[in-house]
């Protein structure tokens, strides 16, 4: 918790350089996941102080991806409004390596990427001069990896709702199978590293936390 409250300071400071349309994010994951957001400035992604950590983050640690990099810079995030952010994140290690937290920065990019596109259509050279260097038509660059959602339940709506098509769950049933294959996604995407994760789910899907755990069983015996 020291070592990543240190960085604060320079929270403040990135806030007041890079100005309201730039969100820093400071997480700290020594106290769980469930609440990794110690720290906030200029938020535009609707999270807050005790917002819990990201499919990102979580792939981070499943992955070890700090064990190769100390920071990741230039990828897309997307808020639970649908807002899509340009996001970069740094790695706060210990003394041994190991993965303490991050400190994220999360741009909203779209007014200067409206006014581009409203000056091209009338101006075919201003491309060159007020062309964005992150925009690019490369798929792979341009690819949604991260999800900023505000509380451990969001982020499973996002996985069930691929099969409810946005539907209220409290007015459609599920089958097993269905239910298996949402518990099987959120297995792997690391979601039940979350604290609360299993009291969460079984709320959504309006079942006992016991039956959640025997799907767990039965999908890791495979």
């Amino acid at each position: 918790m020291k070592l990543v409250s240190s960085y604060i300071p320079l929270v403040d400071f990135l806030a007041a350089v890079l100005g309201p349309h730039t969100e820093i994010v400071l997480q700290d994951i020594s106290q769980g996941l469930g609440s990794s957001v110690i720290y906030i400035r200029n938020g535009i992604s609707g999270r807050k102080v005790g917002s819990p950590a990201t499919d990102f983050l979580l792939e981070v640690l499943r992955g070890k991806i700090y064990q190769q990099k100390d920071y990741i810079t230039n990828y897309r995030s997307q808020t639970d409004e649908g807002t899509v952010l340009y996001s970069s994140s740094f790695f706060i290690k210990d003394e041994t390596g190991a993965l303490s937290g991050m400190l994220c920065i999360n741009s909203d990019k779209s007014m200067y990427l409206e006014l581009e596109q409203t000056l091209e259509k009338s101006l075919f050279q201003v491309k060159k001069v007020l062309h964005v260097a992150e925009k690019s038509n490369n798929a792979e660059e341009n690819k949604l990896v991260e999800s900023l959602h505000t509380t451990v339940e969001e982020a499973a709506k996002k996985v069930i709702y691929k099969y409810t098509q946005h539907e209220d769950l409290s007015e459609i049933s599920l089958d097993k199978s269905v239910k298996m294959q949402i518990v099987a996604d959120l297995l792997e995407q690391g979601f039940f590293l979350f604290k609360l994760a299993i009291p969460e789910l079984s709320k959504l899907f309006n079942m006992s936390e016991v039956s959640i755990y025997k799907y767990l069983q039965e999908l890791k015996s495979k």
